[in-house]
């Protein structure tokens, strides 16, 4: 039985085939050019929230413990008097109303700092005076009604997430202030600057915290 050649349609139909097969789509380039995005691998290390307060102070708190960071107007925080110092006022967000409070004047930074800090976190944008807020869990999840479950925290700049391995951390040096150093529960290097890592407990049982 002797086997026909392909007909002048069938070839055409066949290379039209082929050049489909060898087309690659841009979801197929993307998926190339950036494998870990559909398939990610397991990292390790522990996820930070990363900030500014005042000039030099580079920090970070666990991002566990936050909820949300956000920037607000500064008329978006009510005032409340006969309060503590670092307490500004009630501001509301995810249904909820709770207490912001300056960190930086929470954790007793010297005065030039603190005035700056103050000074960057309500910096003008747009023409409106904003606040960076880092919105943390204030207490266990354990009844979704109660208003003391969020604090928020206003600080100078919020710098975005980095994740560290745990090796990479180290104790507070002597560097750290009398004040800062029972807010400092660890450290790391990053080039020439040192970012401290505060803990979130030792913030919400600080002195200076209006009690919720």
């Amino acid at each position: 039985m002797s086997i026909l050649p392909p007909t002048p349609q069938q070839s055409q139909t066949q290379r039209s085939q082929t050049q489909r097969s060898q087309i690659i789509t841009p979801l197929e380039r993307l998926r190339k050019l950036l494998p870990d995005l559909f398939e990610p691998t397991q990292q390790s290390g522990e996820l930070l929230l990363r900030f500014q307060l005042g000039a030099t102070l580079q920090a970070a708190i666990s991002l566990e413990r936050v909820v949300e960071a956000i920037q607000i107007p500064v008329s978006s925080v009510t005032p409340i008097p006969n309060m503590p110092p670092a307490t500004l006022g009630l501001m509301s967000a995810k249904g909820k109303i709770f207490w912001a409070v300056d960190l930086a004047q929470l954790l007793t930074l010297s005065v030039p700092q603190r005035q700056l800090a103050s000074s960057m976190a309500s910096s003008s944008s747009g023409g409106s005076r904003r606040h960076e807020v880092i919105i943390i869990q204030s207490l266990a999840l354990q009844n979704a009604s109660d208003t003391s479950l969020l604090l928020g925290l206003v600080v100078s700049q919020i710098r975005g997430t980095l994740r560290v391995d745990s090796a990479a951390i180290a104790y507070p040096d002597h560097e750290v202030s009398p004040e800062l150093k029972p807010f400092v529960q660890g450290q790391i290097s990053q080039g020439e600057e040192t970012l401290r890592i505060l803990s979130v407990d030792a913030i919400l049982n600080a002195p200076g915290l209006v009690a919720s």
